[in-house]
């Protein structure tokens, strides 16, 4: 038992301890090849091109990288193509699209993944509403700790400029506190970067100096996120807490109380750190591993600090790997379509199902008719980084109040009631807890009962599979909504690191 579960706790940890052997990136492709990929692309996609409405230009982004993702036999027409991808999607403002474009490019080329955000915001920054801003910067934001974590301190610089440009447009001063905030921790970050540098250096000669390992250690493990190396200097360091707390993990058995010692630490630790996101990420993942077996007050800690913790996590593209894997399901036809309640009447369909792999975790809505009828519907998703609201259904009335049903952190919507007959009569969203194989049936909760209790009743989901769209029937020129189902996936998610 104690092998095992020290072994899945590795491979969980692996991402960020380094324990992956060897980098398998393809090299950037021949100039010549870019530049006769670039044409071929132009002349491809030249009708597309010429539209310059954002709505165009918004659907020209997600063909180009549907492109990308298809083309295997051209690496250096794949190349261009989500490129392509990031530029159009940056000039309309479309962050979640570039930054999955982006994702994905320097995870398959060796690229560096800031440099080809950078851009994307800064244009997105320039025409950014001041309705829009506060999501934007928010959004931005997390690619500020990704530069750094890369020692690219010129794209940390670059974006931080495009963040407080669309702070100042959102008169948000919560907001605008954050981004200058950051621009004053860049200058020190940039200076603890130049002394771990030589701290390096000094190791290669004296590798037991333990001030310089201290400086090192907290460099690699902080900052970048490479705990292998970092920890075993933090060992031999000048810091004793930080030494204890170090060999706490490079030793840890199986007891769940030492890895809810660890999580703890490391949360702690945070508390006194410029830059927060790694020692979060670490702490966050060690309450993820103590949770299973947490009880009672421990597990009521547990759960609050993941909570908090969870849109760090979601920021830093923790979860990013499951949306990769929707994604990939998604092109590969591998959902499945639930069956739908109401709507007998009824012939227009609708599907709406996001490429770029994402998780129903509520829904924005009114009611009708003295509550009777759902009236406007509009999917709320979480997305690889970020949370957006999906299209929406059905009439806003002038003057209706907008409610909102949403998944606490670290749960999703994992099935629906509804009910209908001629049209749709309810809907209540069931909310189950996310876990890296999809969701847990046994930890759930119930939204609220949106409409009334006309028509039959129908359950769909439930079975621990991520909802990654939703299908229906609508009528007329409003949109109203007769059937509501769900799509989801047709087996379980893995973690593959």
């Amino acid at each position: 038992m104690r092998v095992a579960v020290c072994l899945s706790i590795l491979c969980f940890f692996a991402p960020t301890c380094g324990l992956l052997a060897g980098d398998t990136k393809k090299a950037i492709p021949a100039a010549d090849a870019i530049a006769a990929a670039e044409k071929l692309v132009k002349d491809v996609f030249k009708d597309e091109y010429v539209r310059t409405d954002d709505a165009s230009k918004r659907a020209f982004a997600q063909k180009l990288l549907e492109n990308a993702r298809s083309t295997n036999d051209d690496e250096a027409a794949r190349y261009v193509l989500f490129l392509e991808a990031i530029e159009l999607a940056g000039q309309v403002g479309d962050l979640n699209r570039a930054f999955n474009a982006a994702d994905e490019l320097a995870a398959e080329f060796a690229v560096n993944g800031s440099k080809l955000k950078a851009p994307a915001i800064e244009k997105a920054a320039a025409s950014v509403s001041a309705s829009e801003a506060k999501g934007l910067v928010e959004l931005a934001l997390s690619t500020v700790y990704d530069a750094v974590a890369a020692d690219d301190y010129d794209s940390a610089a670059r974006i931080i400029k495009a963040v407080d440009s669309a702070a100042r447009k959102s008169k948000n001063l919560s907001v605008f506190s954050r981004s200058r905030g950051l621009a004053e921790d860049l200058d020190k970050l940039k200076s603890r970067y130049q002394k771990a540098q030589a701290a390096i250096a000094t190791l290669e000669s004296n590798p037991d100096d333990a001030e310089a390992n201290l400086l090192a250690g907290k460099h690699l493990c902080f900052v970048k996120g490479e705990w292998n190396r970092g920890l075993s200097m933090l060992v031999k360091g000048s810091d004793a807490s930080l030494r204890v707390l170090a060999r706490q993990e490079m030793e840890i058995k199986d007891a769940n109380t030492e890895r809810l010692a660890l999580a703890d630490g490391w949360y702690e630790l945070a508390a006194a750190e410029i830059l927060k996101t790694q020692l979060q990420l670490r702490a966050y993942r060690w309450y993820k591993a103590a949770l299973p077996d947490a009880t009672g007050l421990s597990k009521a800690k547990v759960d609050k600090r993941l909570a908090e913790l969870e849109n760090v996590a979601i920021a830093q593209g923790e979860w990013a790997w499951m949306h990769a894997e929707i994604s990939k399901r998604i092109r590969e036809g591998r959902v499945k379509k639930w069956e739908t309640v109401g709507g007998a009447f009824s012939r227009e369909t609708f599907e709406d199902v996001p490429p770029e792999g994402a998780i129903l975790i509520g829904f924005r809505y009114t009611t009708i008719n003295n509550g009777r009828h759902p009236g406007f519907i509009q999917p709320i998703w979480r997305m690889a980084r970020s949370e957006v609201y999906g299209q929406a259904y059905g009439t806003l009335e002038k003057g209706a109040k907008v409610e909102e049903t949403k998944a606490k952190p670290g749960y999703a919507v994992g099935s629906i009631y509804t009910r209908g007959g001629g049209g749709f009569d309810a809907l209540k969203p069931i909310y189950m807890r996310l876990t890296d194989s999809g969701l847990d049936t046994n930890d759930r909760y119930e939204g609220p009962h949106i409409g009334g209790q006309g028509g039959g009743e129908g359950t769909f989901g439930g079975g621990g599979h991520p909802i990654v769209g939703l299908h229906g029937k609508m009528s007329g020129k409003e949109r109203k909504i007769d059937a509501l189902s769900i799509v989801t996936l047709t087996s379980p998610l893995k973690r593959r690191e």
